[in-house]
């Protein structure tokens, strides 16, 4: 069963335009101020929704690109049906759903498993919440969509100490729903960005169709 969550329609913001349908779609959960949508849109593709509860995040991420239909949401409030209505795409037909759930919870850099099922101000503007489940939510999203392929990607936190634990979990989920699991420690330095900083990244390509229940 999908739940219909009560969405402020003004928090969306379109661009008045269609998608351009040649090209492969993309769709944008913890899009920041758009970094990861700044490379798929170098390598050709184009951002159907981008979607970040940080309303000063979404505030940057509209003057970056301008003609990219936003959404400034809690993710918990996103479901499958307002994806459809607001971009037309259905379950199946999306080429990539990226995301990056915030690394908060589990940098080596934070107090990790001491702020675990707890809420807290994670950024400047935004109000309280719980982080550290947000990387199910956004399986579900992945669940109710079921892209072609999605991204994901943390800190490399996440696979050291008793965050092992959500690591294991996540996977478990993933590999659940039908997709080959391809999983990559990379670094920033190795691909030219000036900073040493390590990442989980994970890439995934559906192998097969789920029978709708």
């Amino acid at each position: 069963m999908i739940l219909k969550p009560k969405i402020n329609v003004q928090n969306a913001r379109s661009n008045g335009s269609n998608n351009d349908q040649t090209k492969p779609q993309v769709i944008s959960f913890f899009c920041g101020c758009g970094g990861s949508s700044y490379g798929y849109k170098l390598a050709g593709c184009d951002i159907a929704l981008a979607c970040d509860w940080e309303r000063s995040a979404i505030d940057i991420y509209n003057h970056n690109f301008p003609n990219t239909q936003t959404l400034r949401e809690d993710i918990r409030k996103v479901n499958y049906k307002v994806i459809r209505d607001l971009t037309g795409i259905n379950k199946y037909e999306l080429d990539i759903l990226d995301g990056s759930p915030p690394c908060t919870p589990f940098s080596t850099c934070g107090i990790r498993e001491q702020g675990w099922g707890k809420d807290y101000i994670h950024t400047g503007d935004s109000e309280s919440q719980r982080a550290d489940d947000l990387f199910f939510e956004y399986i579900r999203i992945i669940d109710e969509m079921m892209p072609k392929t999605f991204v994901a990607e943390n800190v490399s936190g996440l696979i050291k100490g008793y965050a092992k634990g959500y690591y294991k979990e996540i996977i478990s989920q993933m590999k659940k729903l039908g997709y080959n699991l391809q999983s990559f420690l990379l670094n920033a330095a190795d691909y030219e960005v000036p900073q040493r900083r390590e990442s989980i990244s994970r890439i995934r390509e559906l192998t097969e169709k789920k029978d709708d229940e």
